[in-house]
């Protein structure tokens, strides 16, 4: 009973984190310019909208809310040892990303981007790391790559089951240029889920207590103390045509 109780308490807090997370909000924001955007493209096409703004934004926040339940119920099983810094570097690599292509707003190429930029300064000298870096060189070691890579394709399976059961429900039909020159009919398809995640790391604060169950990757600290942390992110479904 006490331990349920401080898994409930320890939960509840991290949920109100998520509630004043600004990346989840940020993520939602996104869904909705993506949307606004592809009804703006049937209007143009059909002179009517075939999708509902508020209708496809809540599908999609609910549907990426109960992902990140299943998600983060998988994730306390394996174990994490994901720390605040590694959030912070996880978005920025992501807006980065982004910037190129909406699409690379995807965890796997947060999570690729970071891991070779902490491979790269691993093999710079301390002598020749400038100064601006410090606070970056200090985050870096402190990243779990292998447990990222283990959420990674947590991730991508929930992906491929959101595509799969809401994928055309969001398809919009196209005109496209066939192989032949000619115009043909079609559906573009592209989603977007804002993913909140709760996820068990370690922490050594007073009055620590060890996590009632095994971790299949063992992740060190959990058995001195562990809590809750949120997480969010936003799952971006390659265009499919």
């Amino acid at each position: 009973m006490v331990v349920a109780m401080e898994l409930l308490q320890r939960l509840a807090l991290a949920i109100l984190q998520l509630a004043w997370n600004p990346f989840y909000y940020a993520g939602i924001a996104l869904v909705v310019l993506q949307y606004r955007r592809q009804i703006k493209l049937e209007r143009k096409l059909f002179s009517t909208r075939l999708h509902s703004l508020i209708g496809e934004t809540w599908r999609a926040v609910l549907w990426g809310a109960l992902g990140g339940i299943g998600v983060s119920a998988v994730m306390a099983l394996l174990g994490t040892a994901i720390g605040p810094e590694t959030m912070w570097l996880l978005w920025g690599a992501a807006l980065v990303l982004m910037l190129f292509r909406i699409r690379f707003l995807c965890l796997a190429y947060s999570v690729g981007a970071v891991g070779m930029i902490a491979a790269a300064l691993a093999l710079v000298p301390e002598s020749m790391q400038p100064d601006a870096l410090v606070p970056l060189l200090r985050a870096l070691p402190r990243v779990d790559v292998p447990t990222l890579l283990a959420l990674v394709g947590v991730l991508h399976v929930l992906e491929g089951l959101l595509i799969r059961t809401q994928g055309m429900r969001m398809a919009s039909p196209m005109f496209f240029e066939g192989k032949r020159g000619k115009i043909i009919g079609g559906f573009q398809q592209q989603g977007f889920w804002p993913i909140p995640l709760l996820l068990i790391v370690p922490w050594g604060g007073a009055g620590g207590m060890a996590l009632p169950w095994p971790t299949v990757f063992g992740a060190p600290g959990l058995d001195t103390g562990w809590t809750f942390i949120s997480l969010p992110f936003l799952i971006a479904s390659p265009k499919w045509r």
